[in-house]
């Protein structure tokens, strides 16, 4: 059974991911690992996927610069009293969505390793 990038992407997702109202203790998770155990044929499709998604996280983490400057343009209009608390405020809203970025990207980096390392154990 091959999976498409979309498909693969979606188990992953998937099974990273519980609702709020689910138990861990009671629904099992596949590990990045244990899906392509299941799905063998899906190696490439893993591969393409993790490497589109590094591809949208690096634009995403260049667009966070675009986005300080167009705050720093707004913040430069307001009033100087204000611009302390709205400068920290921007800074700490944009060093969040750089962290989270560069988890993914550090989680997509270590999925195409993994498949890197699998082609040579199974060799």
């Amino acid at each position: 059974m091959t999976l498409t990038n979309e498909e693969w992407m979606k188990l992953v997702w998937e099974s990273s991911k519980l609702p709020d109202s689910v138990s861990r203790d009671f629904t099992p998770i596949q590990s990045f690992a244990e899906l392509l155990e299941i799905f063998p044929d899906a190696a490439p499709a893993a591969k393409r996927a993790a490497r589109l998604r590094i591809k949208q996280l690096t634009e995403a983490m260049s667009g966070l610069s675009d986005l300080r400057e167009v705050w720093s343009s707004i913040i430069n209009k307001e009033d100087f009293r204000k611009q302390a608390g709205l400068i920290e405020y921007s800074n700490k809203q944009i060093e969040e969505k750089r962290d989270k970025i560069e988890k993914e990207l550090k989680q997509c980096y270590f999925q195409l390793e993994y498949i890197r390392n699998l082609g040579k154990l199974t060799s």
